[in-house]
């Protein structure tokens, strides 16, 4: 247990994963967090809050979306638009054995689909773009209101971690560095740590 006098703040590295239907249109990365949770009995380890307003689906708290808005915690969210981790576990996923089809995404399209998510925004175009833009939206939406003491950095980079050597110091939003948004917050002003990168993805992602 802390001391009552030490202020407390989290800062998560990457995770902010929404619930989103996999690119064979199915709910695999839901259902394999149901799955976890019923294994390890994780409900016991969730916020009491965010459980008790959603015992009928314990799992809904075991995606980090989802349970931000139950947080008193200050938690400063670092994550990327195009966390290949997180496209390659949701929107790509193929637990089932269906490949990468969509169903708003003719079989033609799957190389361009897997491309666009992993490593070239230059695919992105069509039904394939749209499908990317709802997921980045989706992450978007889901970020905290504004009246909350949490902050965010955004970034577009083809990439999962961002606190991780040089890339705390050379990933930038509208010229301000993730370390410098994150000692912002740190010392209290969460008006002045919140970034949403709006450029094209990039593979390097730096300045």
């Amino acid at each position: 247990m802390l001391p009552e006098n030490v202020t407390l703040k989290c800062v998560p590295d990457c995770g902010f994963w929404p619930e989103f239907p996999a690119a064979s249109g199915k709910p695999i990365w839901q259902e394999s967090m149901a799955k976890m949770t019923n294994l390890h009995n994780s409900s016991g380890g969730f916020d009491v809050s965010c459980v008790s307003d959603n015992m009928d689906n314990p799992s809904f708290c075991a995606h980090p979306p989802n349970v931000v808005p139950y947080l008193e915690t200050p938690t400063f969210i670092s994550t990327s638009h195009q966390d290949t981790d997180a496209t390659s576990v949701s929107v790509l996923a193929d637990g089932r054995g269906d490949g990468y089809l969509h169903p708003t995404v003719p079989p033609s399209g799957m190389e361009t689909l897997v491309s666009c998510f992993t490593k070239d925004a230059s695919a992105c175009t069509g039904s394939v773009g749209l499908l990317f833009q709802n997921w980045t939206n989706t992450i978007t939406s889901l970020l905290p209101n504004t009246s909350t003491p949490h902050g965010w950095f955004v970034n577009r980079c083809y990439r999962h971690h961002n606190i991780d050597g040089n890339y705390t110091f050379e990933t930038y939003i509208d010229n301000v560095s993730l370390i410098e948004a994150i000692g912002t917050w740190a010392k209290g002003s969460s008006n002045n740590s919140r970034f949403v990168d709006t450029r094209e993805p990039t593979l390097a992602c730096l300045n």
